[in-house]
């Protein structure tokens, strides 16, 4: 990962997934973000063993990055009260459903690989 990145002159690495999240803070500390998709202390869980070994190395890891961003309010908090993450924001998924693509007076605009605001 190291070799890759040094060939990308990257300013920041993005990860998601555990496994990958630690690789990452390991081979790119400070340009490591992360990001989760699911509340953690629950999903681990239902894990066994392997989530046990995933919460030692959430919070091990993930309060080593430059920032951890987690698709709702819900998994921030999750991470913060579970793990000691104090790195963490919320960044939400955009919405295909045209009843969500205006909320709270942000109007979104579909573009062919991402969303923009309008303003």
């Amino acid at each position: 990962m190291k070799k890759q990145e040094k060939n990308l002159h990257a300013d920041l690495i993005v990860s998601f997934g555990v496994l990958a999240n630690t690789i990452n803070v390991f081979a790119n500390k400070s340009k490591a973000v992360l990001t989760e998709h699911s509340v953690k202390s629950v999903e681990n869980q239902r894990w066994g063993l392997s989530g046990i070994l995933f919460q030692y190395l959430i919070k091990k890891c993930y309060p080593r990055a430059i920032r951890v961003v987690g698709v709702s309010e819900g998994i921030v908090q999750d991470l913060e009260v579970n793990f000691d993450v104090e790195n963490a924001v919320a960044i939400y998924n955009p919405s295909q459903d045209s009843k969500l693509k205006t909320v709270n007076n942000v109007h979104y605009t579909k573009l062919p690989t991402h969303w923009r605001l309008q303003h």
